[in-house]
């Protein structure tokens, strides 16, 4: 079961990248 902490891993950091790329797009526009 190696891909699990990875997968929550992955999920976490899209789930904290995405709102950042969003909120730096309406930012700068």
């Amino acid at each position: 079961h190696y891909w699990e902490p990875v997968f929550g891993t992955c999920v976490f950091l899209f789930s904290f990248v995405i709102p950042v790329l969003i909120i730096t797009i309406c930012y700068s526009l």
